[in-house]
């Protein structure tokens, strides 16, 4: 499955079935499946092999997902994920953990900091907002990546100097490096 922002600033998606090429372009599906998902900035995928999840920041600075169950299925309705309000302007960040829960990254609106929420797996409940980094990114979008131990390290750009910095931890529990 391939995402893109079209220059209407709507979701669209492609699936290659048959490995070779990809089929026609759809929308993805905002909160009714007849309206498609529409924000300024990227959608994001993240996978944990059987369901994937396409991920986006709404034009009215809250963040969005949608899961489609597999090759066969359709996208369900996007819902949105509880997080404050968001600089919908840069792309959000997400992946899928080792328990199979999404985590959405991104920075929130208020005070440029990044932040975390978890859809924690099988539950489907959220996890209270956690700000990961405590100094200020610039309009760039950060990076995630988790190592074998399960630390999480995410990488942005400082608003002051633009530097590049990270943050390293586990649910509440982060620290600079």
């Amino acid at each position: 499955v391939m995402t893109f922002l079209g220059t209407d600033n709507k979701h669209y998606y492609a699936q290659n079935d048959n490995g070779s090429s990809f089929g026609p372009f759809g929308p993805i599906p905002a909160g009714m499946v007849q309206n498609p998902a529409f924000g300024p900035s990227a959608t994001v995928l993240a996978s944990n092999g059987t369901v994937v999840y396409a991920v986006y920041a709404g034009d009215n600075g809250q963040i969005y997902f949608s899961a489609k169950w597999g090759p066969g299925s359709v996208w369900d309705p996007s819902s949105q994920a509880p997080t404050s309000t968001v600089a919908n302007t840069i792309r959000p960040f997400a992946f899928v953990d080792s328990e199979s829960s999404l985590r959405i990254v991104y920075v929130r609106q208020s005070d440029n900091r990044i932040c975390m929420v978890k859809r924690i797996t099988p539950q489907n409940s959220w996890t209270n907002e956690e700000a990961i980094a405590s100094a200020t990114t610039s309009k760039q979008p950060s990076a995630v990546e988790v190592t074998p131990q399960g630390d999480i390290i995410v990488a942005y750009h400082g608003m002051m100097n633009e530097g590049i910095y990270f943050a390293r931890g586990k649910d509440g529990a982060f620290g600079s490096i």
